[in-house]
Protein backbone atom coordinates (compact mmCIF):
# COMPACT_ATOMS: atom_id res chain seq x y z
CA UNK A 1 0.00 0.00 0.00
CA UNK A 2 1.51 3.18 -1.00
CA UNK A 3 2.01 5.99 1.53
CA UNK A 4 1.14 9.27 1.88
CA UNK A 5 4.28 10.68 1.86
CA UNK A 6 5.67 8.96 -0.89
CA UNK A 7 5.36 10.13 -4.45
CA UNK A 8 2.63 8.26 -6.50
CA UNK A 9 3.62 5.58 -9.12
CA UNK A 10 1.39 6.12 -12.11
CA UNK A 11 2.93 2.86 -13.94
CA UNK A 12 2.00 0.98 -10.76
CA UNK A 13 -1.82 2.68 -10.61
CA UNK A 14 -2.08 2.06 -14.23
CA UNK A 15 -1.42 -1.88 -13.72
CA UNK A 16 -3.76 -1.99 -10.55
CA UNK A 17 -6.72 -0.51 -12.45
CA UNK A 18 -5.64 -2.81 -15.94
CA UNK A 19 -5.62 -5.88 -13.09
CA UNK A 20 -9.11 -4.60 -11.36
CA UNK A 21 -10.57 -4.29 -15.02
CA UNK A 22 -9.19 -7.33 -16.30
CA UNK A 23 -10.96 -9.67 -12.98
CA UNK A 24 -14.16 -8.24 -13.85
CA UNK A 25 -14.22 -5.91 -10.17
CA UNK A 26 -14.49 -2.78 -11.87
CA UNK A 27 -17.08 -2.62 -14.89
CA UNK A 28 -16.36 -0.24 -17.94
CA UNK A 29 -19.29 1.38 -20.24
CA UNK A 30 -19.04 2.93 -23.14
CA UNK A 31 -19.32 6.27 -23.97
CA UNK A 32 -22.78 5.47 -25.18
CA UNK A 33 -23.93 4.49 -22.34
CA UNK A 34 -23.05 7.85 -20.40
CA UNK A 35 -24.27 9.49 -23.19
CA UNK A 36 -27.69 7.83 -23.08
CA UNK A 37 -27.72 8.51 -19.01
CA UNK A 38 -27.48 11.72 -19.86
CA UNK A 39 -30.03 12.34 -22.48
CA UNK A 40 -32.88 10.44 -20.10
CA UNK A 41 -31.94 12.44 -17.35
CA UNK A 42 -32.51 15.78 -19.73
CA UNK A 43 -35.59 14.31 -21.11
CA UNK A 44 -37.14 13.27 -17.21
CA UNK A 45 -35.81 16.58 -16.44
CA UNK A 46 -37.82 17.97 -18.85
CA UNK A 47 -40.71 16.36 -18.65
CA UNK A 48 -41.08 16.85 -15.11
CA UNK A 49 -40.29 20.74 -15.69
CA UNK A 50 -43.76 20.73 -18.20
CA UNK A 51 -45.80 18.51 -15.34
CA UNK A 52 -44.34 20.79 -12.69
CA UNK A 53 -45.38 24.00 -14.45
CA UNK A 54 -48.74 23.02 -15.31
CA UNK A 55 -49.69 21.85 -12.23
CA UNK A 56 -48.38 24.76 -10.19
CA UNK A 57 -50.85 27.03 -13.14
CA UNK A 58 -53.70 24.64 -12.57
CA UNK A 59 -53.05 25.22 -8.32
CA UNK A 60 -53.21 28.77 -9.19
CA UNK A 61 -56.30 29.10 -11.06
CA UNK A 62 -57.95 26.27 -8.19
CA UNK A 63 -56.79 29.01 -5.55
CA UNK A 64 -58.30 31.72 -7.46
CA UNK A 65 -61.94 30.34 -7.98
CA UNK A 66 -61.64 28.96 -4.32
CA UNK A 67 -61.14 32.67 -2.96
CA UNK A 68 -64.53 33.48 -4.64
CA UNK A 69 -65.82 31.74 -0.75
CA UNK A 70 -63.69 34.84 0.78
CA UNK A 71 -64.55 37.38 -0.94
CA UNK A 72 -67.63 39.47 1.19
CA UNK A 73 -67.61 37.09 3.86
CA UNK A 74 -64.58 37.78 5.82
CA UNK A 75 -63.31 35.54 8.21
CA UNK A 76 -66.05 32.57 7.67
CA UNK A 77 -65.08 33.26 3.91
CA UNK A 78 -61.01 32.47 4.83
CA UNK A 79 -61.80 29.39 6.97
CA UNK A 80 -63.59 28.17 4.10
CA UNK A 81 -60.83 29.02 1.51
CA UNK A 82 -57.80 27.37 3.37
CA UNK A 83 -60.31 23.88 4.02
CA UNK A 84 -60.90 23.92 0.10
CA UNK A 85 -56.60 23.83 -0.58
CA UNK A 86 -55.47 21.17 -2.98
CA UNK A 87 -53.60 19.18 -0.87
CA UNK A 88 -53.24 16.34 -3.16
CA UNK A 89 -51.85 18.65 -5.85
CA UNK A 90 -49.74 20.57 -3.50
CA UNK A 91 -47.82 17.57 -2.44
CA UNK A 92 -47.34 16.35 -5.95
CA UNK A 93 -45.84 19.60 -6.82
CA UNK A 94 -43.45 19.07 -3.88
CA UNK A 95 -42.41 15.69 -5.20
CA UNK A 96 -41.95 16.93 -8.54
CA UNK A 97 -40.04 20.04 -7.79
CA UNK A 98 -37.71 17.79 -5.37
CA UNK A 99 -37.59 15.40 -8.65
CA UNK A 100 -36.41 17.97 -10.98
CA UNK A 101 -33.99 19.82 -7.96
CA UNK A 102 -32.30 15.90 -7.70
CA UNK A 103 -31.91 15.71 -11.65
CA UNK A 104 -30.17 19.06 -11.62
CA UNK A 105 -28.29 18.46 -9.08
CA UNK A 106 -26.43 15.86 -10.52
CA UNK A 107 -25.55 17.92 -13.69
CA UNK A 108 -22.84 19.95 -14.64
CA UNK A 109 -22.96 23.02 -13.24
CA UNK A 110 -25.75 22.50 -10.79
CA UNK A 111 -23.78 20.39 -8.32
CA UNK A 112 -21.24 23.16 -7.97
CA UNK A 113 -23.87 25.14 -6.58
CA UNK A 114 -25.34 24.82 -2.81
CA UNK A 115 -29.05 22.73 -3.46
CA UNK A 116 -30.72 25.75 -1.77
CA UNK A 117 -29.88 27.68 -5.42
CA UNK A 118 -31.19 24.98 -7.23
CA UNK A 119 -34.28 24.06 -5.67
CA UNK A 120 -35.32 27.61 -5.35
CA UNK A 121 -34.62 28.55 -8.84
CA UNK A 122 -36.67 26.09 -10.03
CA UNK A 123 -39.94 26.82 -7.60
CA UNK A 124 -39.65 30.40 -8.62
CA UNK A 125 -39.49 29.55 -12.06
CA UNK A 126 -42.11 27.06 -11.85
CA UNK A 127 -44.49 30.13 -9.95
CA UNK A 128 -43.69 32.27 -12.26
CA UNK A 129 -44.59 30.17 -15.47
CA UNK A 130 -47.89 29.18 -13.52
CA UNK A 131 -48.82 32.59 -13.05
CA UNK A 132 -48.05 34.13 -16.70
CA UNK A 133 -50.84 30.30 -18.09
CA UNK A 134 -52.71 31.52 -15.88
CA UNK A 135 -53.10 35.14 -17.61
CA UNK A 136 -54.46 33.18 -20.35
CA UNK A 137 -57.25 31.45 -20.98
CA UNK A 138 -56.22 28.07 -21.30
CA UNK A 139 -57.65 26.56 -17.90
CA UNK A 140 -60.86 28.52 -18.15
CA UNK A 141 -61.28 26.67 -21.83
CA UNK A 142 -60.19 23.37 -20.53
CA UNK A 143 -62.77 24.05 -17.19
CA UNK A 144 -65.83 24.45 -19.22
CA UNK A 145 -64.88 21.42 -21.95
CA UNK A 146 -64.68 19.58 -18.64
CA UNK A 147 -67.75 20.31 -17.32
CA UNK A 148 -69.57 19.72 -21.09
CA UNK A 149 -67.80 16.38 -21.17
CA UNK A 150 -65.81 17.00 -23.44
CA UNK A 151 -62.18 16.35 -21.97
CA UNK A 152 -61.34 13.05 -21.37
CA UNK A 153 -58.77 11.89 -18.88
CA UNK A 154 -58.33 15.45 -17.40
CA UNK A 155 -62.04 16.07 -17.37
CA UNK A 156 -62.71 14.77 -13.67
CA UNK A 157 -59.70 16.39 -12.24
CA UNK A 158 -61.51 19.95 -13.06
CA UNK A 159 -64.35 19.12 -12.14
CA UNK A 160 -64.03 17.73 -9.17
CA UNK A 161 -61.82 20.75 -7.69
CA UNK A 162 -64.09 23.41 -9.73
CA UNK A 163 -67.64 22.13 -9.11
CA UNK A 164 -68.56 24.80 -6.76
CA UNK A 165 -68.98 22.73 -3.85
CA UNK A 166 -67.05 23.62 -1.00
CA UNK A 167 -66.85 22.55 2.84
CA UNK A 168 -69.52 25.56 4.23
CA UNK A 169 -70.39 27.16 1.05
CA UNK A 170 -72.29 25.91 -2.42
CA UNK A 171 -71.86 28.00 -5.85
CA UNK A 172 -75.06 27.83 -8.42
CA UNK A 173 -77.78 29.50 -10.50
CA UNK A 174 -80.84 30.90 -8.80
CA UNK A 175 -83.71 28.74 -10.55
CA UNK A 176 -86.68 29.54 -8.42
CA UNK A 177 -88.03 32.17 -5.43
CA UNK A 178 -90.44 31.60 -3.46
CA UNK A 179 -90.29 34.17 -0.63
CA UNK A 180 -87.70 32.70 1.45
CA UNK A 181 -87.37 29.64 -0.02
CA UNK A 182 -85.15 29.46 -2.78
CA UNK A 183 -84.03 27.47 -5.26
CA UNK A 184 -80.44 26.58 -6.46
CA UNK A 185 -78.92 24.73 -9.31
CA UNK A 186 -75.10 24.02 -9.03
CA UNK A 187 -72.27 23.22 -11.67
CA UNK A 188 -73.06 19.94 -11.42
CA UNK A 189 -77.02 20.06 -12.05
CA UNK A 190 -77.93 19.33 -8.77
CA UNK A 191 -81.00 21.43 -7.04
CA UNK A 192 -80.56 22.26 -3.61
CA UNK A 193 -83.13 24.13 -1.56
CA UNK A 194 -82.01 27.44 -0.06
CA UNK A 195 -83.74 28.63 3.49
CA UNK A 196 -83.60 32.37 4.01
CA UNK A 197 -84.03 32.95 7.30
CA UNK A 198 -83.86 37.19 9.01
CA UNK A 199 -80.30 36.56 10.25
CA UNK A 200 -79.13 35.39 6.76
CA UNK A 201 -76.32 38.36 5.69
CA UNK A 202 -76.08 39.88 2.15
CA UNK A 203 -73.09 41.54 2.36
CA UNK A 204 -73.69 43.40 -1.43
CA UNK A 205 -77.06 43.05 -2.26
CA UNK A 206 -79.97 41.99 -1.39
CA UNK A 207 -81.87 42.44 -4.88
CA UNK A 208 -81.87 38.56 -6.51
CA UNK A 209 -84.16 37.18 -9.47
CA UNK A 210 -83.94 33.91 -11.20
CA UNK A 211 -80.91 33.44 -13.23
CA UNK A 212 -78.43 35.06 -11.05
CA UNK A 213 -75.25 33.20 -10.13
CA UNK A 214 -74.44 32.81 -6.36
CA UNK A 215 -72.76 31.78 -3.62
CA UNK A 216 -74.45 30.42 -0.35
CA UNK A 217 -72.50 29.95 2.62
CA UNK A 218 -74.27 27.77 4.94
CA UNK A 219 -74.32 23.94 6.01
CA UNK A 220 -75.81 21.32 3.68
CA UNK A 221 -77.74 18.23 4.40
CA UNK A 222 -80.26 16.36 2.14
CA UNK A 223 -79.74 18.81 -0.40
CA UNK A 224 -81.41 21.63 1.86
CA UNK A 225 -78.85 24.70 2.73
CA UNK A 226 -79.33 26.39 5.69
CA UNK A 227 -78.15 29.93 4.29
CA UNK A 228 -75.83 32.02 6.40
CA UNK A 229 -75.15 34.58 3.57
CA UNK A 230 -75.45 34.97 0.22
CA UNK A 231 -73.60 37.14 -2.80
CA UNK A 232 -74.01 37.66 -6.39
CA UNK A 233 -71.18 36.13 -8.18
CA UNK A 234 -70.32 39.66 -10.85
CA UNK A 235 -69.68 39.98 -14.25
CA UNK A 236 -65.68 39.34 -14.10
CA UNK A 237 -65.96 36.01 -11.88
CA UNK A 238 -67.97 34.54 -14.58
CA UNK A 239 -65.42 36.17 -17.23
CA UNK A 240 -62.48 34.54 -15.48
CA UNK A 241 -64.72 31.38 -14.71
CA UNK A 242 -66.87 30.76 -17.64
CA UNK A 243 -67.88 27.12 -16.56
CA UNK A 244 -69.98 28.70 -14.02
CA UNK A 245 -72.36 29.46 -17.09
CA UNK A 246 -72.92 25.99 -17.53
CA UNK A 247 -76.48 24.41 -16.19
CA UNK A 248 -79.79 24.13 -17.44
CA UNK A 249 -80.53 27.39 -16.15
CA UNK A 250 -84.15 28.89 -15.28
CA UNK A 251 -87.01 27.63 -16.80
CA UNK A 252 -85.31 24.40 -18.39
CA UNK A 253 -84.90 22.43 -15.39
CA UNK A 254 -86.24 18.52 -16.32
CA UNK A 255 -87.77 17.84 -13.02
CA UNK A 256 -88.74 20.64 -11.01
CA UNK A 257 -89.47 19.87 -7.63
CA UNK A 258 -92.31 22.17 -5.69
CA UNK A 259 -90.81 24.20 -2.91
CA UNK A 260 -92.33 23.87 0.40
CA UNK A 261 -94.84 27.02 1.55
CA UNK A 262 -92.99 29.51 3.75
Amino acid sequence: MTKLNQPLNLNNLKQLVTAKITSGQVKMHSKTFFATGRVLSWLSGLLFSLLLILLTSFIVYVLRYNSLVFKGFGWSGLNIFLNSLPILALIIVTLLGLSLSLLAWRQTPAYKKPAAYTVGLTIVVSLIIGLAINLTPLHARLAEKAFNRQLPVLGPVYSQNLNGRWLGATAGTITDIQNNNWEIEDNLQTLWLVKISPTTRFPFDKDFHIGDKVIIHGPTSNQTIKAKGVRKIDDQEKINFPHMQNGRGPGKLRNPRPLPNP
